[in-house]
């Protein structure tokens, strides 16, 4: 871009505005505690530099500085959030979010609210709702939403389109498979925004983790006819360590004993932070309740996870999920993880994982979600109903 000044006045206005940009854009860089202080800052400056120079020329650095603005905010958030981790296959338990904010209209004016508890109590720290929305997908169709985090090509519209090889039956013999490799699992008892700092986020107590959401999938799929059975065996207790391992064994043997079973669904609850001291809990508002925001899972074979030749069959079926629970309850889903795991879904064509929020949820935030998400697997397996 070449720009021409005139006049002596009007340089020096220039370079001036110029080094204070400079300035401003690396101190909002370097310590986002000065963060207001270089936005004001930066305002006048952009006022200073912008009117020095022909409306062409300014429109162009306009632009060029919001981008900067922005890029500088993506930086904050993500320098914000620690590094998830885990072993290959362990699952999604204690990953951290990465995604960007955006705003929704389910929430107030932006995506996040912050906890009304202000300082909380020594020993404990704060909870802050969040809205997931769309804008962290990288692939979309209609109101289908996927965060692909691998280079393997898919076609949303196609897979959908295109029905996975499963056929669900309502002739009394069992079709669906509930189970949780993570089972212990659980949620905070209060919707208060806070949490104790150290505290445990597992139990082996049925009435307080992923068995007692379990049940409410479980409740509406038999209400609707199709037999679902519920393993309850706590696969990470006392060893978290080989959940996955023991889970197989699992789900193998149900297949051998119910060969009429056509769906598996690993059900747990998601971990997020942005330090030790701040939890994030993604939670959207249905019909007037709050819902912890669920998020499916599907892996592919890609790279160093092989004999998952069936992979793109359970995303088929993770996709209609996901779009049904979007027709029926917008924004209850956040966008579908693709990535390139098993989590054992090589075991069938219509395995899927699903994390029923976080683990600072309320249990009954994660029990309502659970009735939602019920709803929307009737729906996509009652469509997958041989048709007389």
């Amino acid at each position: 871009m070449t720009i021409i000044y005139t006049g002596k006045k009007h340089i020096l206005k220039a370079i001036a505005a110029v080094i204070i940009c400079g300035v401003i854009i690396y101190l909002s860089f370097a310590s986002p505690l000065i963060d207001e202080a270089a936005n004001a800052a930066g305002s006048i400056a952009r006022a200073s530099l912008i009117m020095t120079m022909p409306d062409s020329g300014g429109a162009v650095l306009s632009d060029k500085l919001n981008e900067l603005g922005a890029r500088r905010e993506a930086s904050q958030v993500l320098a914000n959030l620690p590094a998830s981790g885990g072993e290959e296959e362990s699952g999604p338990q204690e990953s951290v979010s990465s995604e960007p904010q955006s705003t929704s209209s389910q929430q107030t004016s932006s995506e996040t609210v912050t906890s009304s508890v202000s300082e909380p109590p020594e020993g404990y720290g704060t909870v802050t709702e969040r809205f997931y929305s769309s804008s962290s997908a990288n692939l979309k169709w209609e109101n289908v939403y996927v965060s692909r985090k691998i280079d393997v090509s898919i076609d949303i519209a196609e897979e959908i389109s295109t029905a996975p090889d499963i056929t669900i039956l309502k002739n009394g013999n069992p079709q669906v498979l509930i189970m949780h490799t993570h089972t212990t699992e659980s949620y905070l008892a209060e919707d208060n925004g806070m949490f104790k700092i150290g505290g445990s986020s597992r139990s082996t107590d049925e009435n307080l983790n992923m068995i007692a959401v379990g049940n409410e999938i479980a409740d509406k799929l038999n209400a609707a006819g199709i037999v679902t059975l519920h393993d309850k065996t706590m696969h990470d207790y006392p060893s978290y360590s080989g959940a996955y391992e023991r889970s197989a064994v699992t789900v193998e043997s149900y297949l051998e004993q119910y060969p009429s079973i056509e769906v598996v669904l690993d059900i747990h609850r998601d971990a997020i932070s942005t330090s030790d001291t701040n939890k994030i809990k993604p939670t959207v508002t249905i019909n007037g309740k709050k819902a912890a925001q669920v998020m499916i899972i599907n892996g592919c074979e890609y790279g160093n996870i092989t004999d998952y030749p069936n992979w793109r069959e359970n995303l088929r079926f993770g996709l209609r999920v996901q779009q049904a629970m979007e027709t029926m309850y917008p924004g209850l889903a956040r966008p579908l993880m693709f990535d390139d795991r098993k989590y054992n879904q090589q075991l069938t064509n219509g395995s899927i994982l699903i994390e029923m929020g976080s683990d600072s949820n309320t249990l009954e935030e994660a029990k309502y979600s659970g009735q939602l998400v019920g709803d929307a697997l009737v729906s996509v397996l009652e469509g997958l109903i041989p048709q007389s």
